[in-house]
C-alpha cells in the first residue's frame, strides 16, 4: 500500500497522522492473518504453481480413470486408467506437454463457474451415474469437488466436459 493510500486509509477510519510505523505494522500483520483466514478462492489464478485434476469413475461399464494438469511441470499426466473405458494411456504416462498459458486459460474458466461457491460434495445417485472429483490448486489453495452426474449442477458439469475437451484437445 503506498504511503497516499495509508494516510487515505488512516484519514477515513479517523486515525491520527502520528500513527505511521505502527500503523503500518498493524495493515502488515492484519493483512497476512486475514488473507490466511478468509483465503476461499485463488488469488491469482495465473500462478505457476496451477493444477488440475480430474477423476472419472462409474456408469454400466465401471469406467475408472484420472488425469493431472501441471502447470508448474508443464505436463498433463495420466494418473490412472483401470479399465480402458474412456482412456488409453499407461499409469503415469505423460499425455501432454502444455504451456503455462494453456493452463492459466482453463483455469480462467473455473473463476466465475460455480466451482469456488457452493457445495464440495453433492453426493452420488444410485444405478448407472459417472462420479466425478474435479479438483483445483494453485500454490497453497486446493479445492475438490465431488457428486455424481445426477447430483452436480449443469454449471460443474460443464465445467468437467471443458477440462475433458482441453485433456483431448492437447493430445492431438
Amino acid at each position: 500500500m503506498s504511503a497516499s493510500n495509508q494516510t487515505i486509509v488512516r484519514r477515513r477510519m479517523g486515525f491520527p497522522r502520528g500513527v505511521g510505523a505502527v500503523w503500518r505494522l498493524l495493515t502488515m500483520l492484519g493483512t497476512v492473518v486475514l488473507a490466511g483466514a478468509c483465503a476461499t478462492t485463488p488469488t491469482d489464478p495465473a500462478g505457476e504453481d496451477l493444477r488440475m485434476v480430474l477423476a472419472v469413475s462409474g456408469g454400466i461399464a465401471g469406467v475408472d480413470w484420472q488425469v493431472t494438469i501441471d502447470a508448474l511441470t508443464g505436463r498433463v499426466t495420466g494418473d490412472r486408467c483401470r479399465t480402458n473405458l474412456g482412456c488409453d494411456w499407461g499409469e503415469g504416462e505423460i499425455l501432454a506437454s502444455v504451456t503455462p498459458a494453456q493452463v492459466r486459460s482453463l483455469a480462467d474458466e473455473f473463476q466465475g463457474s460455480g466451482f469456488f461457491e457452493g457445495e464440495t460434495e453433492y453426493g452420488t445417485e444410485c444405478c448407472d451415474q459417472f462420479d466425478f472429483r474435479l479438483s483445483f490448486g494453485e500454490n497453497d489453495f486446493d479445492r475438490t469437488v465431488t457428486g455424481s452426474s445426477g447430483r452436480l449442477p449443469s454449471d460443474i458439469l460443464d465445467l468437467i466436459t471443458l477440462v475433458q475437451e482441453f485433456v483431448d484437445d492437447v493430445r492431438d
